[in-house]
């Protein structure tokens, strides 16, 4: 079986992460894979794939959004490939396109990586995206709430998706070892205490609320944001005008989350809208108590109402996070529940899934 891949670009989101992990394992249980990159820019986990023994292709197209990209994957699809699987937008555009122009027994699939993103603001273009989603075989979707909020939007078939859980490498995250404390943050006492949040500075995040939650905090708790992303400069200005930049530490993206996240004392996403959430798990097989926004997305993953914090509420997230802290049984029974949970996402099993649909839909 070959599989070609499709993504914008190795940027360090968790889609970006998922399919660096997919690859790798997918290549161990023997798939021939390759992928495609729409953009050169910001390939954080390159080397890692191309070590796995993954061949790599790249658009010569600076922008993501240049048509020239159909071209470009019309012959790269030829290639005698079995499956296409996409990730992200605009690649599920641009591939849909390019395969109205090839003539093989060639399979489109797509993995839906979020419960809502900024197209479906927008009503026209309801109709063209039914038309994108209906030149795919299978849609992939990683939560149940991630394939109901599909069905509200495009006009698909529901035998068209199938729930598929994103899975993590637990071992990376079970057996990683912590950091000195004073590695993250330099100005570090005995007793303080840290908050981590793995995310991108984008439009879906929610780092204001989790800064904000530091003003009813004292100054034994300290936030590291690990990630970067076009809204960093914004976060950034946003802990100088609270007053509590002294409490917060930018670490930009780092490939080390399993050591950083051994390092910390709980975990926060804080997000406006999540389709899984797959960081949470990596939080809850690295032995931290974790706490998410409310969103259905992230509820699938944590599974307990305890877990979360309303969104936009920095008042009752930093309630929860001294609640947690402060109490040594809450705090401890919090990470044997999330280390039972994250059993449930391992990266073995979501590509086992993924390998059998691959088959069913070739038949």
């Amino acid at each position: 079986m070959k599989v070609l891949h499709v993504i914008n670009a190795f940027t360090g989101g968790g889609a970006e992460k998922m399919l660096h992990d997919t690859l790798i394992n997918q290549k161990a249980q023997g798939i021939d894979v390759d992928v495609f990159l729409l953009s050169q820019q910001n390939n954080h986990y390159l080397d890692n794939v191309k070590s796995a023994g993954v061949q790599v292709y790249i658009s010569t197209y600076k922008s993501l959004y240049f048509p020239g990209h159909i071209k470009e994957l019309r012959e790269i699809m030829s290639g005698g490939y079995d499956i296409v699987h996409v990730h992200l937008f605009p690649a599920l555009y641009w591939v849909a396109f390019a395969s109205l122009f090839i003539k093989s027994n060639l399979k489109l699939v797509y993995t839906e990586h979020s419960t809502h993103n900024r197209r479906r603001n927008k009503f026209y273009l309801k109709f063209i995206e039914t038309f994108i989603y209906r030149q795919y075989k299978r849609i992939f979707c990683i939560s149940e709430a991630t394939e109901q909020n599909l069905h509200q939007w495009v006009s698909v078939s529901s035998r068209k998706t199938v729930v598929v859980p994103n899975g993590i490498n637990l071992q990376d995250y079970t057996d990683a070892k912590p950091y000195s404390k004073s590695d993250l943050f330099s100005d570090v006492k005995e007793n303080d205490k840290f908050i981590v949040m793995v995310a991108r500075f984008s439009h879906q995040k929610d780092h204001e609320t989790l800064i904000k939650s530091l003003n009813y905090l004292d100054s034994s708790y300290k936030v590291l944001l690990v990630g970067d992303g076009e809204k960093i400069e914004d976060a950034r200005t946003l802990a100088s005008l609270e007053g509590v930049n002294k409490s917060v530490v930018f670490l930009g993206f780092r490939e080390d989350i399993p050591q950083i996240l051994k390092t910390a004392d709980i975990f926060v996403l804080s997000s406006h809208w999540e389709g899984f959430g797959l960081v949470a798990a990596e939080a809850m097989a690295s032995s931290l108590p974790v706490l998410v926004s409310d969103l259905t997305g992230l509820r699938d993953v944590v599974g307990r109402q305890d877990m979360t914090f309303p969104p936009g509420d920095s008042e009752k997230l930093a309630k929860k996070i001294k609640t947690i802290l402060l109490d040594d049984d809450k705090y401890n029974e919090h990470i044997n529940y999330g280390l039972r949970r994250s059993r449930k996402f391992s990266i073995e099993s979501m590509v086992s899934q993924l390998k059998k649909e691959y088959i069913h839909i070739q038949m």
